[in-house]
This record gives C-alpha cells, sequence and structure tokens, in this order.
C-alpha cells in the first residue's frame, strides 16, 4: 500500500494540473465515500478488502496532496499572525 501511496504522490501535481485540485478533492470525498461503504459489505471478501485498501491508500494521497494545493487559497498568507 506504501509504493501506492508513493507512485500517487510522485503523479499527483500532473493529476491536479490535469483535473484541478478542487474537482479532484470532489472525486476523492465521492470515491471514499463508496469505498467505505463496500468493505462493510462485503467483509468476508479478500480481494474486495484488498481492493478498498488499494484505494484508500490512493485517495489518501490524492486527498492530501489537493488540500496542500488548496490551503493557501482559503488562507492567504496576508493574514497577521496573532
Amino acid at each position: 500500500m506504501l509504493m501506492v501511496r508513493r507512485l500517487m504522490f510522485w503523479q499527483a501535481p500532473r493529476l491536479i494540473a490535469r483535473v484541478g485540485a478542487a474537482r479532484l478533492f470532489g472525486w476523492c470525498i465521492a470515491i471514499g465515500a463508496v469505498s467505505w461503504s463496500v468493505p462493510a459489505l462485503y467483509a468476508d471478501s479478500f480481494a474486495i478488502m484488498f481492493a478498498a485498501q488499494l484505494t484508500h491508500a490512493f485517495l489518501f494521497a490524492a486527498f492530501h496532496s489537493c488540500l496542500l494545493q488548496l490551503i493557501p487559497h482559503f488562507f492567504p498568507c496576508v493574514l497577521p499572525a496573532s
């Protein structure tokens, strides 16, 4: 699973440039909801659990990369420290 995350972190800038951080963020939320629901229904299937773990690793890296791109948009540097 670690290799999936590393691969996604490596390819994230290209994917974000192609799709956009906000759109990819939305896709992560939608796919994440499904990927957390499916294992609850099919917990006895090794293949489904393995696919869910791969999906989780991909979504974690994509979600994290999107947030790093979106933070400056929501929290500009011009805000004074308190």
